[in-house]
C-alpha cells in the first residue's frame, strides 16, 4: 500500500488542491525534475506556503528537509525572499539540494505563486529559464487560477488569463471593479452559500471544494466549480486564498439529462427499448425529430426505421435511399452535425425539404467489429442548442441502442429459421394426412376427400383459390374445373370454367407439357396481346401456380392455385409442395392404376420420410419404437435406424435425460390426441445431451385403442445455446465476462437477506482505477480494454467462488462478499487486491503500473440495503481517492 506522503500529512495535498490535478499535470509534462508550487501572500514580509509538489520533488524534499523546517531554515528563506522581490529566476544550492525558482506574480498584485525545481545536481530547464512560457503555461488551463485576501468581500489579487473564457471578462476589468469584483457575477441566490463556504475553510484552514452559477457577461448564467485551499503563515494563520475556478456548465447540463428518470428504459429490450429512447430524446431534449435506423437493402443503402418520434409521438416506420442524405454522412463519420441550412445542402433529400428541416445531428451505430448498422439521429426545423451536451448524449445511448440492434437482428434470424422449420413441418404433416386421407378410401368418398384436401392445401399456402382441372374427353383438347376451394368473399370460378379449350391458354399449357408446372408471380410479365391474359384478368388474378397431373407422358389435368387479393413474390416456395400434391392426385384420378399409383405416392412420401432434415417415428405406448427415419437416427447420433432401434428398447429409462417426460409426453397426447413443441434434454448415442422439440399425435385403432405415437423430432439445441448466449449477455460484462451491473443489482439484494436469516455479515465493495484515463487517452482505448480485462482476471483470482466480483461501468469494479465473520477480512481482501495488481502488465509492448482505491461498507454496520451499502462504500472509495490512492477505505459516519 502507498503510505500518504509527509507533504500530505502537513501541507497541501495536490490531490485535495484546486490547481494540483490541472496545473501540474501541464508542467509535469515538460519537466522531470522535482517540482514545488509555492503560494506568496500579499503581506509584507510574504508568507510562503507549499501548495503541491511532484512525486520526484516529494522524494526530493523529504530526503533533505521536514515541511517544518523548510520556511524555517534562514538561508531558503533568504533565496525565496531575493526571488520574490527581485521578480527573476534565481539559481541556488543549499544542504545538497539545487534549486531553480521562478517568481509568477500579477502586474497588479503584490500575491502569487512561485515554481521551484528541485534536483541533486545543476542542471537547466526551458521553463525556468523562461517564465513567459510558464505563464503562458498556466493561461492555458482548462479554467482559471486566483488567489484573493481571506476576509470578506475578498477582494481579487491574482488572476490568471483564462478567467476571460469562463466570465467573459479580462482579469484587468475585474481588479477595477475593487472589492465586489467577483461578487457581482456570483449569481445572488447562490452567493450565501459561496460566503458560507469560504468562511468555513476559512475557520478550519481546509481545502474547500463547490459548484455555484455566475452570470456570464453575455447574460447567459453559467455554472463553476472553484477548488481552493488557505494560505497560512509561519503562525498558522490564514492570510489568502488560493485556487482555480473551471466553467463546468456542459458537464452539469449532461449531468441533468442523464439524471432523469430512464428507468424504464433500462428495463426494455429490443423494439420496445428504442421505442422508448425516442420518445425519451424528444420529449427531454425538446426535438421534434428522432429516429433509430437500420440498415437495410442488398447494398445496405436504405435505412428503415426501428423507431421514430415527431414532437414526443411514435410515427409508423418508414424507408427510405440513403444516396445524397446527411445519414449517408454518418455512415463514415463519429458524429455527423448540420446546424443551420442542412436542407439546402442536400437539395435531393425530399424528407428534409418537406419536414422543413433546418438541423441535423446524427451518430452511427457500430458493433464490436466496427460494422456499422444503422443509425440515431435528431432532425429539428431551427438550430439546435447544448451541442456538445446532445453529442454526449447519442454518443451514450448509441452503445446501448447497438446492442439492442444486434438482440433484434439475432431474435429476426432466429423467428425466421423457425419459421422455415415450422413450414416444412406442415408440409410434411399436410403430405402425411393427405396421404393418410387417400389410402384404402372408397370410391365414393374421394369426391369429398379432395374438397377436404384443396381446403387443407389453400389453408397451408394462405392461396385465395384451389382448384382441380380434369380433361373432357380421351383426346385432352378441353379441361373442366372439377373441384375448386375458395376463400370467403373470392368469387367462385368453377361454373365459368367448363369446357375451356387449350387454344384460350396456349402459353399456360404449353408451360405444362413442357415443363410440368407453370409459375407466374405477376402478370405484368404476359405479353399484352396473349390470349392467357384476357381470361386470366377476368378471374381477378394476380399470381398463379399449377403443377401438370400426368400419366407417363399423357396429361390428365392438373392441379392450380390463385392468389387474388394480393401478388405472392415467393411462390416458387410452394412448387415442391404442389408437385407432391399433384402426384398424390394423380394417383387418386387414376383408379384403374390404383395400385401402382399408390405405390409411387408411397414412394414419395418414403423419399420424405427417409430425406427429411426432422426426424420422423412411430413409437408405442409402452416405450420401443415402432419406426424411424435416418434423420432421427442422425439426430441421436447413431449409424442406422437398425441401430438406434435395436440400442433403446425404455424411451423414458434411455433416451430422456428426465425420465418423467416420457410419462408427461404420453399424458399431453393422449389428453388432446396430439403435442407440439415439447421439448426435452435427451441423451445422443455418446452421452451428450442435447436439447429436441417434439410434434407428435395418438393414433388408434378401429376400436378406438391406442397403437402408437407419430410425429417428427428436432434438435434446437442450437436455438437453445442461442437463448442461454443471449441470457448470458443481458447479465455480464462484454468485454470482461463479469457479471455486470445488472446481475450484480440482483445478487447483492439475495446476499443480504440470507445474511439476515444467517445473522452474517455482508462486505460490498467499490474499485476506481487510479489515473485509467492517462493510460486510455494516452496509449488508446484498444489498450484500454486490454488492460480492463487483465484487470479482471487478477481480481477473479483474489476472491472466493462465493464472492462477486462486477464491472460496474468504465473503469469501476464492484465486489459482494458474503459470510463475513470480522470487518478485519475484508481488510485482507482489500489488501490481496492492492498486492495482485502490483506487478506490472505487458500489454502491446507497453509496461504499464495501475492501481485501484477500494472503498468498502459492511451489511449491516453500515447500512441494511443495497442502495445505502453501495453508496457508503462509494463515499469510502472518494475517501480513499483523497488519502493518495492506491489505498482502501472503510465508510465511516
Amino acid at each position: 500500500m502507498v503510505q500518504p506522503s509527509p507533504l500530505q500529512d502537513q501541507t497541501l495535498a495536490a490531490s485535495s488542491l484546486s490547481m494540483g490535478d490541472r496545473l501540474l499535470e501541464t508542467l509535469f509534462t515538460y519537466s522531470a525534475q522535482g517540482l514545488l508550487l509555492i503560494g506568496v501572500s500579499a503581506t509584507r514580509p510574504p508568507q510562503y506556503q507549499v501548495i503541491s509538489a511532484n512525486s520526484i520533488g516529494q522524494q526530493l524534499l523529504g530526503n533533505h528537509f521536514s515541511v517544518a523546517s523548510l520556511f524555517q531554515d534562514r538561508a531558503l528563506l533568504t533565496f525565496f525572499d531575493q526571488c520574490w522581490q527581485q521578480q527573476m529566476p534565481l539559481q541556488g544550492c543549499h544542504r545538497g539540494l539545487c534549486f531553480t525558482m521562478v517568481p509568477l506574480r500579477e502586474p497588479t498584485s503584490t500575491a502569487g505563486f512561485i515554481v521551484a525545481f528541485l534536483q541533486h545536481e545543476p542542471s537547466h530547464s526551458p521553463l525556468a529559464e523562461n517564465p513567459q512560457r510558464l505563464t503562458q503555461l498556466v493561461d492555458q488551463l482548462l479554467g482559471f487560477i486566483f488567489s484573493c485576501e481571506s476576509t470578506p468581500p475578498w477582494r481579487l489579487t491574482y488572476l490568471s488569463q483564462g478567467c476571460y473564457g469562463v466570465t467573459g471578462y479580462t482579469p484587468r476589468e475585474f481588479y477595477s471593479r475593487g472589492d465586489q469584483g467577483w461578487n457581482q457575477i456570483t449569481h445572488p441566490q447562490d452567493l450565501p452559500l459561496v460566503n458560507e463556504t469560504l468562511q468555513q475553510a476559512i475557520a478550519h484552514a481546509s481545502p474547500y471544494d463547490i459548484e455555484y452559477r455566475i452570470l456570464h457577461r453575455d447574460g447567459h448564467p453559467r455554472w463553476v466549480r472553484e477548488q481552493g485551499i488557505p494560505v497560512l503563515n509561519v503562525q498558522g494563520q490564514v492570510i489568502a486564498i488560493d485556487g482555480v475556478i473551471t466553467d463546468i456548465t456542459a458537464w452539469k447540463e449532461l449531468h441533468d439529462a442523464l439524471d432523469q428518470p430512464i428507468i424504464h428504459l433500462n428495463e426494455s429490450l429490443g423494439n420496445d427499448f428504442c421505442r422508448g429512447l425516442v420518445l425519451y430524446l424528444s420529449q427531454r431534449l425538446g426535438i421534434d425529430y428522432v429516429l433509430i435506423g437500420e440498415l437495410t437493402g442488398p447494398q445496405q443503402n436504405w435505412v428503415t426505421t426501428l423507431a421514430l418520434s415527431y414532437r414526443g409521438e411514435l410515427q409508423p416506420p418508414l424507408s427510405y435511399n440513403l444516396d445524397d442524405t446527411p445519414c449517408a454522412s454518418v455512415l463514415t463519420a463519429d458524429t455527423c452535425f448540420y446546424n443551420h441550412g442542412v436542407a439546402r445542402l442536400f437539395p435531393k433529400d425530399e424528407m428534409l425539404r418537406d419536414l422543413q428541416i433546418e438541423s441535423y445531428i446524427g451518430v452511427p451505430l457500430r458493433n464490436a467489429k466496427g460494422e456499422t448498422l444503422g443509425i440515431l439521429a435528431l432532425m429539428h426545423p431551427q438550430p439546435l442548442e447544448r451541442i456538445a451536451v446532445i453529442e454526449s448524449l447519442l454518443k451514450i445511448f448509441a452503445v446501448r441502442v447497438t446492442a439492442e440492434l444486434e438482440r433484434i437482428r439475432a431474435e429476426r434470424a432466429q423467428q425466421e429459421r423457425q419459421a422455415q422449420l415450422d413450414q416444412q413441418l406442415r408440409y410434411e404433416r399436410l403430405i402425411s394426412t393427405v396421404a393418410s386421407e387417400f389410402i384404402n378410401l372408397p370410391l365414393t368418398q374421394i369426391p369429398q376427400a379432395i374438397h377436404k384436401v384443396l381446403g387443407l392445401l389453400g389453408e397451408m399456402t394462405e392461396a385465395d383459390r384451389v382448384y382441380l382441372f380434369q380433361p373432357d374427353d380421351s383426346e385432352g383438347t378441353t379441361f373442366s374445373n372439377t373441384y375448386e376451394w375458395c376463400l370467403p368473399g373470392i368469387e367462385p370460378q368453377q361454373e365459368n370454367l367448363q369446357g375451356v379449350p387449350e387454344r384460350e391458354f396456349p402459353l399456360f399449357f404449353e408451360a405444362l407439357k413442357t415443363q410440368g408446372w407453370v409459375l407466374w408471380p405477376t402478370m405484368q410479365a404476359l405479353p399484352t396481346d396473349a390470349p392467357d391474359r384476357q381470361g386470366i384478368e377476368a378471374q381477378k388474378i394476380q399470381s398463379l401456380l399449377a403443377v401438370a397431373l400426368k400419366h407417363g407422358s399423357q396429361l390428365i389435368g392438373f392441379l392450380g392455385i390463385d392468389f387474388v387479393r394480393q401478388p405472392q413474390p415467393h411462390l416458387e416456395n410452394f412448387l415442391p409442395l404442389l408437385q407432391v400434391m399433384g402426384q398424390v392426385f394423380t394417383n387418386v384420378l387414376e383408379r384403374q392404376e390404383s395400385e401402382r399409383s399408390l405405390r409411387l405416392a408411397e414412394s414419395q412420401y418414403r423419399s420424405i420420410f427417409e430425406n427429411a432434415t426432422e426426424g420422423i417415428f412411430q413409437s408405442s405406448p409402452n416405450g420401443h419404437y415402432l419406426k424411424i427415419n435416418p434423420a432421427l437416427a442422425r439426430i441421436y447420433g447413431y449409424d442406422s435406424p437398425a441401430e438406434l432401434q435395436a440400442h433403446i428398447t425404455d424411451i423414458a429409462g434411455q433416451l430422456y435425460v428426465n425420465p418423467r417426460r416420457r410419462e408427461e409426453f404420453i399424458q399431453a397426447v393422449t389428453a388432446t390426441g396430439t403435442v407440439t413443441d415439447f421439448e426435452s434434454q435427451v441423451y445422443r448415442k455418446d452421452g451428450q445431451i442435447i436439447w429436441i422439440s417434439e410434434n407428435a399425435r395418438a393414433v388408434y385403432d378401429d376400436k378406438g385403442r391406442l397403437a402408437y405415437f407419430e410425429g417428427t423430432v428436432v434438435d434446437i439445441t442450437d436455438r437453445k445455446l442461442s437463448e442461454s448466449t443471449i441470457h448470458y449477455q443481458a447479465f455480464h460484462d462484454l468485454l470482461t465476462g463479469l457479471p455486470n451491473r445488472a446481475l450484480f443489482d440482483d445478487r447483492l439484494p439475495m446476499a443480504l437477506a440470507e445474511a439476515r436469516r444467517q445473522q452474517q455479515r455482508v462486505g460490498v465493495m467499490f474499485l476506481d482505477l487510479d489515473r485509467f484515463k492517462i493510460i486510455n487517452d494516452t496509449l488508446g482505448h484498444a489498450v484500454g480494454d486490454q488492460l480492463l480485462q487483465q484487470v479482471a482476471k487478477r481480481l477473479v483470482h483474489c476472491l472466493r467462488e462465493t464472492d462477486t466480483v462486477a464491472r460496474w461501468g468504465g473503469d469501476e469494479f464492484t465486489v459482494i462478499l458474503p459470510m463475513v465473520h470480522h470487518p478485519n477480512d475484508l481488510a485482507i481482501v482489500a489488501e490481496r487486491i492492492l498486492c495482485a495488481l502490483k506487478p506490472e502488465f505487458m500489454l502491446d509492448g507497453h509496461h504499464l503500473h495501475i492501481t485501484t482505491s477500494i472503498g468498502i461498507a459492511v451489511y449491516p454496520d453500515h447500512g441494511q440495503s443495497a442502495d445505502v451499502l453501495l453508496r457508503n462504500a462509494d463515499i469510502a472509495l472518494y475517501r480513499a481517492k483523497e488519502t493518495g490512492r492506491n489505498t482502501y477505505q472503510f465508510y465511516t459516519n
